[in-house]
């Protein structure tokens, strides 16, 4: 019932989903009831309970995923979450084009 509550609240509404087209967010659901595999897909992130809901931010540049949410979620408190990432991932993005200036420039 979380799930469906957060769903209704906070991820499918109007200035979430706008909020994510703007930013290039893909948002993806897998759901236990139709795929068995996804308990092993909840392990792989770092929810060895495979508890649901549950919730993942893959951003560019990193190589495990930033975890959050409880059990109820907010828009507000999803869309900071996801700027916090995508302003992580402009920073490596930036820091990594700074340093390949550097060594083109033999600096």
């Amino acid at each position: 019932m979380t799930c469906k509550a957060n769903e209704a609240v906070a991820l499918n509404i109007r200035s979430t989903k706008t909020f994510f087209e703007k930013n290039g967010v893909v948002a993806l659901k897998a759901d236990k009831d139709k795929n068995p595999g996804v308990n092993e897909l909840l392990k792989r992130l770092g929810n060895t309970a495979t508890a649901i809901p549950y919730y993942a931010i893959y951003s560019p540049g990193w190589s495990e995923p930033q975890h959050f949410g409880g059990s109820v979620l907010t828009a507000g408190g999803v869309k900071e979450v996801v700027q916090e990432a995508l302003d992580a991932a402009k920073s490596a993005n930036a820091q990594q084009q700074a340093s390949r200036g550097l060594q083109s420039t033999g600096g």
